[in-house]
């Protein structure tokens, strides 16, 4: 007698989860390039939607807001960026190593800046606004590396490796402050200069 028969395993779930995923992608992508164009407050959602070619309600079920789609773009590079500089940022037992560890860090998030263009973008343009939102979307992401690097600064200064005489707020402002300049005019160095300085260690 003929044995049973085998039912084919479903393959509807993992369909749909596929399919749930890529239009998530989708937005994301989208939702980046926009934000970097026109800033947080300069974008709304049915334009993101229009651009992914999504239904409207799409970014609420995946999302439930373009707060929280914001929040997942800046967190996913955020969560690496912190990851990499608490691994690199940590005391220096004596100037050289001060400076190796320094080297890389800056090396690492050039590098990341460069390979995320509009990520980058938006967080300059944004991080200039005082928006109650972005404020606490920075805060808890990049604010870590702030903390990280002052941490690393004041021990340096402490063990004599850097002079005392600098605020440890002003050192640290200062090289964020050339980190961002690099970071927001890449485009700018290889239009004049012909190179990035990611190009080089």
């Amino acid at each position: 007698p003929a044995g049973p028969k085998l039912r084919r395993p479903s393959t509807r779930k993992k369909v749909k989860k596929s399919t749930t995923r890529s239009t998530a992608e989708r937005i994301v992508k989208v939702a980046t390039r926009v934000f970097a164009e026109k800033g947080y407050e300069g974008t709304s959602t049915k334009e993101i939607c229009r651009l992914a070619g999504v239904n409207l309600a799409a970014i609420h079920y995946h999302f439930k807001s373009k707060e929280n789609l914001y929040k997942h773009i800046i967190s996913g590079v955020g969560t690496s960026a912190i990851e990499s500089a608490v691994r690199v940022l940590q005391p220096a037992a004596n100037l050289e190593e001060f400076k190796a560890r320094l080297k890389i860090f800056l090396s690492e998030a050039i590098a990341a800046g460069t390979e995320q263009p509009d990520v980058s973008l938006m967080i300059i343009r944004d991080a200039q606004t005082h928006g109650d939102v972005l404020v606490d979307i920075f805060k808890k992401t990049f604010g870590r590396i702030e903390e990280a690097l002052t941490i690393f600064v004041s021990d340096a200064q402490k063990k004599g490796l850097l002079k005392s005489g600098v605020p440890t707020k002003v050192a640290v402002g200062f090289i964020h402050a050339q980190l961002i300049y690099a970071v927001g005019n890449q485009k700018l160095f290889k239009r004049i200069y012909g190179f990035e300085l990611s190009d080089f260690d």
